[in-house]
């Protein structure tokens, strides 16, 4: 999966089929483009008036079982805990970490861990792959060829999601 992602290698073609040209794509980039744009309407249904935060809160804000986020980050021992409930068979993130090696790390590496995060925090600087989420659009179960029959995957730091998964479970 990591190297498919950072495209050092290449899955067998499947075609997208696209409606407007009547034709079949089968080059990966077009068909990317291809399902950029159809799935536009979704990303941008409120390009132009952004959505209120206050009615949104105004009608799900019930919902939420902690107002305030947490004010401390996770100890090493959560974080061990966390990096122990990942599945075994979990893909692995854009860091190329499989959850499966991390949760190998024994609890003293988790510790170091934490104190890393305490000084990202206090510096306010972090490692870059948080700040970027690979997308890769899959094609959803007896579904047809065209774009809007893809789902999308956000890939995220296999890190990032032992580290926030912590920071959920204090909540």
């Amino acid at each position: 999966m990591h190297a498919y992602i950072k495209d050092k290698c290449r899955a067998p073609t499947g075609a997208i089929y696209d409606p407007e040209t009547d034709k079949y794509i089968f080059d990966t980039n077009q068909q990317f483009d291809l399902i950029i744009k159809h799935w536009q309407t979704v990303f941008g249904q409120h390009k132009n008036s952004p959505p209120s935060w206050q009615n949104f809160k105004d009608a799900y804000g019930h919902y939420e079982a902690n107002e305030k986020a947490p004010t401390r980050l996770p100890t090493g021992q959560e974080l061990y805990n966390r990096a122990q409930r990942t599945k075994a068979d979990t893909a692995a993130g854009s860091d190329a970490w499989k959850p499966v090696e991390l949760k190998a790390l024994p609890p003293r590496a988790w510790d170091h861990r934490a104190e890393l995060m305490q000084l990202s925090s206090e510096l306010r600087r972090y490692p870059s792959s948080y700040y970027e989420v690979t997308t890769v659009a899959l094609p959803k179960k007896d579904k047809g060829t065209q774009p809007l029959d893809h789902r999308l995957l956000a890939i995220f730091s296999s890190l990032y999601r032992i580290e926030s998964g912590a920071r959920f479970d204090i909540l």
